[in-house]
Order: C-alpha cells, then sequence, then structure tokens
C-alpha cells in the first residue's frame, strides 16, 4: 500500500529534515572549530576553544605515509632484536660461552688471568649516577624541585653535576661565570634536595680540556696552550694551578658533604705546543704523556690532601700513555678513572688491552654511558633504541672483565652541548624517557615487555614508549616533569618530515620554483599557486607549534634557552618559508611570458623590464608568528 504526505504534514517533514542537516552541519562545524583552535584563539563562534593544543599533529593535514611508518616500524623491530642479541650474547658469557665461540677461561688466559671454574654472578651496578650538563639549557630551580625526586623514582643514586659557567664563582672568578648563573642559594638548595632525595652529589670542574668558558675571556686569554684556540689550559704557566685550586675551593665551600671531585681532563686537544710546555719537556725529557700526568697529579694531589676528596676524571686521555708512565707517576694514589663510550659496541671502540692496564695502575674503574646528547650537536630527538643499545654493551663488557675489575658505579651522561661554544642537543626533558628505559634496564639487566611496562607507567605514559624517534608520536601523552617538551619535540619530528617531503622537496617546489624559475621568472602560474597552498599549510603548523613548544619551554628554562631553542630549530624553517613565499610571489606577477629560448639576467627585456602586475591570491595564514 502506498501512503502519500499532501499539505502540512508534507511541509512539515521537510522542514524536519533541512533542520536535522543544518544540525549535523553546524556540529561538525564546531568540531573542526575545537580541533583547530589554540588555546586562547577565538574560534568562528567568538568564544574561546578549551583545547590546549594537546596534539600538533591534529593542525597538519600533512602526516607521514604508510609506507614511512612502516619502514620505521621495521627499523625499530630491528633494533629490539639487536638489544636482545646483546642480551642474549651476555648471558651466554655468563654461562662460560664467548661471544666468539671459545670460552671464558680462554678469553682470561689471552689477558694472562684464569677464570674460576663456577660462572661468574650476575653484576650489579649499585651506584648509578644520572649526569647533568649546565652548560646548555639550565633548568630552572622550580624545575630542579619537581626533577630530583623523580631521578631517585626511577632508579638513580646520584647526580653528577656539570657547571661550568652556571656555578656562581665570586672574587677573582666573577667574569667566568654566566649572566643567568645559578645563585648560592641555589647550589645550597639542589644540595639539600639531593640529600633529601638520597642522591650522592658529585661536583665536575674542568681542568685541563674544555675549559673555553674561563680561557675566552680577556682576562684569561693568556693561559691558553695555543693563544688562538681557548680550549685547552697551559699546564706549565705559572698562574693555571692558582687559577684551578680557587676553582675547585669554590666549589667544594659550597658541597660540603661531597665524597668526590670529577677533574674532568678529556678531549685535551692541544698540550705541549707552547713554548713554555716546550721548554719543560725538553728539560725533563718528557713527551706530552709527562705534561699530562704531571698536571693532573698536582690537581688530584691537592684534592686529596687540601679537602680530604678522591678526584675522578674521564680516562681518554690515558688511554695511548704507556702502562710504566701511569705507574711511575702513581696517578693512581689519587684519581679514579672513568671509562667512556657512547658506541653501541662499546667491546669494538675500547680495545681489550686498556682493562689490563688500567687494573694495574687504578684503585677504582668507573664507566660511563649516554643516555643522550651524543649522536649530533644538532639533534633534537634522542634515539632510545641506539642509547640502550649503548648500555646493553656495556653490560657485556661488564660481564667480559667482572673478573678482571670490580668496576666501582656507571655514570649515564646527558650532555647538552658538544662543547662551551657548541649549539643545544637534545634538551633534558626530551631525553627523560631514554633515561627512564636505560635506568630500568641497568636495574633489571633485560628489556621485556615488563620492562616496557613499568617504564611506562614511571613516565606516566598512556602507551610505550617507541625506540625511534621518527616513528609517530601523535598519540604519546606523559605525565612527568617536562613531558609536555618531550611530546611537542617528538611530533617536531613528524612536522620537520611533512615539510621536507611535502613542500620543499614536492614536485610544486622543485619543479617550479627553482634557481632557473626564479631568474627567468618563468614558471606555472597553477601549480605556484598549489605551491602556495602548501606553503600556507606548513608555515601554520610551524606557527602553532612555536607558540605550544615556547609554553613548554618557559616552564622548565629560562628565556635565554627558550630563544636559542626556538633560534636553532624553528625559526631557521620559518625563513626558508618566508623565503619560498617571497619567490612565488614574485614569480606570479607575470601574466604573459617570453618565447623560447630564454635569456638569463637583465639583458633580457621579458625578465629584467616590468611585467604586469597579476592578481595574487594571498594564504590564509593562522597567525603571523
Amino acid at each position: 500500500m502506498t501512503l502519500t504526505m499532501r499539505g502540512k504534514p508534507r511541509q512539515f517533514l521537510v522542514l524536519v529534515l533541512v533542520a536535522t542537516v543544518i544540525f549535523v552541519s553546524y556540529k561538525a562545524f564546531l568540531e573542526d572549530e575545537h580541533k583547530l583552535s589554540f588555546k586562547g584563539e577565538p574560534s568562528a563562534t567568538g568564544k574561546k576553544s578549551p583545547v590546549m593544543f594537546e596534539d600538533v599533529n591534529a593542525l597538519m593535514p600533512l602526516t607521514q605515509s604508510s609506507e614511512h611508518l612502516e619502514k620505521m616500524r621495521q627499523h625499530e623491530q630491528k633494533m629490539l632484536q639487536n638489544v636482545r642479541e646483546m642480551i642474549r650474547q651476555r648471558e651466554e658469557e655468563i654461562k662460560g660461552v664467548a661471544p666468539s665461540g671459545g670460552t671464558r677461561s680462554s678469553l682470561w688466559k689471552g689477558l694472562g688471568r684464569t677464570m674460576a671454574s663456577d660462572p661468574a654472578p650476575r653484576f650489579a651496578l649499585s651506584k648509578r649516577f644520572v649526569h647533568l650538563d649546565l652548560k646548555g639549557a639550565p633548568p630552572t630551580m622550580s624545575y630542579m624541585r619537581r626533577l630530583l625526586p623523580f631521578l631517585r623514582s626511577l632508579g638513580a643514586t646520584g647526580i653528577l653535576l656539570e657547571y661550568e659557567d652556571m656555578f656562581p664563582y665570586q672574587g677573582s672568578l666573577d667574569d667566568i661565570c654566566a649572566h643567568d648563573s645559578y645563585s648560592v642559594d641555589d647550589v645550597k638548595e639542589i644540595n639539600r634536595l639531593a640529600a633529601a632525595n638520597g642522591l650522592e652529589l658529585i661536583p665536575l670542574i674542568q681542568t685541563f680540556g674544555h675549559m673555553e668558558f674561563v680561557l675566552k675571556r680577556d682576562g684569561f686569554k693568556g693561559l691558553r696552550e695555543v693563544p688562538s684556540f681557548p680550549q685547552a689550559i697551559c699546564p706549565t704557566n705559572n698562574r693555571t694551578l692558582p687559577l684551578i685550586r680557587e676553582m675547585i675551593d669554590q666549589v667544594l665551600a659550597l658541597h660540603p658533604n661531597a665524597r668526590y671531585l670529577h677533574i674532568g681532563s678529556d678531549e685535551v686537544y692541544n698540550i705541549g705546543e707552547c713554548p713554555l710546555c716546550q721548554e719543560r719537556m725538553e728539560r725533563f725529557h718528557w713527551k706530552t704523556e709527562g705534561l699530562l700526568m704531571s698536571h693532573v697529579r698536582a690537581v688530584s694531589e691537592y684534592v686529596a690532601e687540601r679537602h680530604r676528596l678522591r678526584a675522578i676524571m674521564w680516562d681518554d686521555m690515558f688511554r695511548k700513555v704507556p702502562l710504566e708512565t701511569i705507574l711511575d707517576s702513581q696517578i693512581g694514589r689519587f684519581v679514579d678513572v672513568v671509562v667512556w663510550s657512547y658506541q653501541d659496541r662499546v667491546n669494538e671502540s675500547l680495545p681489550s688491552e686498556i682493562w689490563h692496564k688500567y687494573a694495574e695502575c687504578f684503585q677504582n674503574i668507573w664507566l660511563a654511558s649516554a643516555f643522550k646528547g651524543a649522536s649530533s650537536p644538532i639533534s633534537f630527538s634522542t634515539d632510545i633504541g641506539k642509547r640502550l643499545l649503548n648500555h646493553v654493551s656495556w653490560t657485556n663488557v661488564i660481564e667480559r672483565y667482572s673478573d678482571l675489575i670490580p668496576f666501582t658505579g656507571i655514570f649515564l651522561t646527558g650532555w647538552q652541548r658538544f662543547d662551551h661554544f657548541a649549539t643545544l642537543c637534545e634538551l633534558l626533558p626530551a631525553g627523560t624517557p631514554s633515561l627512564a628505559v636505560n635506568l630500568r634496564f641497568l636495574q633489571s639487566l633485560s628489556w621485556n615487555d615488563d620492562d616496557e611496562d613499568r617504564v611506562r607507567d614511571a613516565l606516566g605514559c598512556n602507551s610505550r614508549v617507541p625506540l625511534t624517534p621518527e616513528i609517530n608520536g601523535a598519540d604519546i601523552h606523559c605525565n612527568f616533569p617536562g613531558s609536555r617538551v618531550f611530546e611537542l619535540v617528538h611530533n617536531f619530528d613528524t612536522l620537520v618530515y611533512n615539510l621536507e617531503n611535502e613542500f620543499f622537496k614536492s614536485n610544486y617546489v622543485t619543479g617550479f620554483v627553482n634557481d632557473y624559475n626564479v631568474l627567468t621568472r618563468f614558471s606555472s602560474p597553477a601549480l605556484l599557486e598549489q605551491a602556495m597552498l602548501r606553503y600556507s599549510a606548513g608555515y601554520r603548523n610551524l606557527t602553532f607549534f612555536q607558540m605550544a613548544i615556547t609554553e613548554a619551554l618557559n616552564e622548565v628554562f629560562d628565556k635565554y634557552t627558550v630563544d636559542e631553542w626556538l633560534q636553532t630549530n624553528v625559526r631557521p624553517l620559518m625563513r626558508q618559508l618566508d623565503d619560498y613565499n617571497a619567490k612565488i610571489r614574485d614569480l606570479l606577477l607575470p601574466n604573459t611570458w617570453p618565447r623560447r629560448p630564454i635569456t638569463i639576467g637583465p639583458s633580457d627585456g621579458s625578465s629584467g623590464s616590468p611585467v604586469p602586475e597579476r592578481q595574487i591570491k594571498e594564504p590564509q595564514h593562522a597567525m603571523e608568528p
């Protein structure tokens, strides 16, 4: 039976259908506004959106391709396989099987030692110090108050505090500290916070190489080993030791509970080059090793005799020094050595001979890995998988040489700059998940689903942290000190990838906004407008990101660090986009073009003379930076 509607009932049904369509459309519009509005930015309705930019990728119409994501997932799986394979090798060593297929006893035979008949027990590094590199991005004190308890909860037992120019030197040393250095009260509070959280604090002072923060200043440039390089201090100049002793005295005066002092002394690139040092070497019939041993002994002996502390120093300058030279200096009476390597195959970067040598020369041997800041001087995100491989590799080395050396502990370094003049690399909050992963591994000596879940819970994350930074992290949200910085930096990888592949390397730009197009003012208007649309999308996303990361960084760092990070990572991209915007706009001006061939340069009237202006469709920016 067919029913028909006439008159008012039919009109009513039509009105209901129209109203429904309008309501659904309006609701969808509001949802879009909700997604695209930044905190405090008025939407089209005139109301401020409550959204706090929780996910920068939600603003991006350009996302990583499925092929790229699959490639990254495969990379992460391969990384996990490498980690598990290295752990398996360590387990075999515990059982007495060397990676080469031999036995541990044959390994020790090669070192002139024998192994007990029973396999060595699983080791435990009870001393796990986290290195805070304050020569770049020094955290605010409000962040320090949250950070130190959190580090203790992750399993850290101590802090290695590298002050550089952030220590409040006074008197004759006033000129070497930064204008935004910590105050005396700040340093006292850091000591109190460390003690309250059961963290042993070891201050680090550079005393040989990496002394740029001192030697760059006019009052101390005369102490340089090489006049044009403010990296290494001259060990022979009669002003050198008084300067270093004064630095030590001031730092230790504010660390009354310290048991150790780290005296740096790594990567002394210039030694024995100045006339004073050359004359001294000739007088004592020394090689450069003689200068090294004399200076390090003078510094470490002062620490021991004046302050009753034991000095610690990086090991790299000893690696090529003959065994007899180290023994003759008796340096082992005063200093412990820290063997450092940040490679994912430590055993390949450190020859086996140095372990035998160090075992004879030093009472205590420490190790140093890296949880961040060891990949590139301009890296902004941490490759957690690579850092985990470094720590797994270290545990394999420890198992291999545990009968030879009773290792004292490990420093997990987190470099913030490669040196005083370098730009910022990964920020501390961006590297915190890597720190959590590696502290967990050092405690459990495993990496499985349970370990991943424990790290996720410790960081307060809603999902497991990917080991590869390139994998899209749009859905990762965590709750640890500075976690907002980590989330946004993780998303920045995606943003940069999108800009590279969807704009800078797109056919619209490479084929129609290249140097030839710009010089000849000869390009396709239709494709240029496509390039302009992509420029507008990229510029909008980058602008939103800059606003969000600025807010997050201000919760952790001072304005100088915030500005440096933006100038290093965000604003160069903005300048590139602005440059392309100007090129595209200029290319869109002509509305007639010359016949081929086209001569490049002002001699060609078509490109060197004014042309009629073309109407340009202005790109719609989300907002100006």
